[in-house]
């Protein structure tokens, strides 16, 4: 936050404190004050002034709404879902509410593990019913991307961020998200091929031992063979399809943004998994280049 940002917040702060002052009971005052404190990253401020507004009025769902973001920016989990369910409760129709919902229930998983079946369940349910009540909420459609994401869940992790950027076609976080989930698709796939392949290798000799030269199970198991090369053709495409998909979409960020050092990462990752070399010495020396100048902008 850039030190007028901040003056800003600070002014209104005050003012709302000024109003306070004036009348104790002034609701909107507790809200908007809190508000501007969570903007601050003065987030215990900001619960103590949401829970105030909410001691004057049980009503209001945005105070709720608040506190339960502020809670999240403190990774208090647990608090910021009891805040968006009385969002729910009060507002049944909030689609913000159950994205909100749905982002903490997400974020509460140890870092690193999966969510539990249920817990799942519950997150792709907030984000489902977000979506139902809203079909335009790219943001929702994003979420339950990253929900199945992190099951390893690519293809329809592809098909949510797809969605958000069919409804927003400038948000590029999802264009980042789709992108990694297409090279990410390839590389969780190939380890489950390979996997596949010893253990077809492991099997082998009992296979020997067992052929017969009997024509009828000759053509069958040429048969098999057959099947399973146009099987390895067609992921074979599908690899480079996915890789070169991914390619598109950090081109797209790069249009929005030149100097995305992330998107020249990710980039730079996929032309390696393709063999890309040239491109490959490109993308690092851009990194170089832009890492570079970050460094010389810290020192100002």
């Amino acid at each position: 936050m850039g030190f007028m940002e901040k003056s800003k917040y600070q002014q209104a702060i005050q003012s709302f404190t000024q109003a306070i002052e004036v009348n104790p009971e002034n609701t909107d005052a507790y809200l908007q004050r809190g508000r501007a404190e969570k903007e601050s990253k003065e987030y215990e401020k900001a619960i103590a002034d949401f829970t105030k507004a909410l001691e004057l009025d049980q009503t209001e769902a945005s105070a709720y709404s608040g506190r339960g973001n502020a809670y999240e920016c403190i990774q208090d989990y647990d608090r910021a879902i009891e805040d968006y369910t009385s969002v729910i409760e009060l507002v049944p129709d909030d689609d913000h509410a159950y994205n909100m919902r749905g982002n903490a229930r997400q974020a509460r998983r140890i870092t690193g593990l999966k969510l539990k079946n249920a817990e799942f369940a519950s997150v792709i349910s907030d984000f489902t019913k977000s979506i139902e009540l809203n079909p335009y909420n790219f943001y929702a459609y994003n979420n339950r991307g990253n929900a199945y994401f992190d099951r390893k869940d690519f293809r329809s992790a592809i098909e949510d961020y797809s969605q958000a950027i069919q409804i927003k076609v400038d948000y590029t976080y999802s264009y980042l998200r789709r992108g990694t989930a297409s090279y990410e698709f390839v590389l969780y796939g190939d380890k489950l091929a390979q996997k596949k392949l010893e253990e077809e290798g492991a099997d082998e000799e009992s296979k020997k031992d067992k052929f017969t030269k009997d024509p009828a199970e000759c053509k069958a198991q040429w048969e098999q063979e057959f099947k399973e090369m146009e099987e390895a053709e067609r992921k074979e495409k599908e690899r480079v399809q996915l890789l070169n998909n991914a390619i598109a979409d950090f081109k797209t960020i790069l249009t929005f943004d030149p100097n995305d050092i992330e998107a020249y990462n990710h980039r730079c990752k996929v032309y390696e998994m393709l063999g890309d070399e040239e491109n490959v010495k490109l993308d690092k020396n851009k990194i170089l280049e832009l890492e570079v100048q970050l460094a010389k902008d810290l020192r100002r």
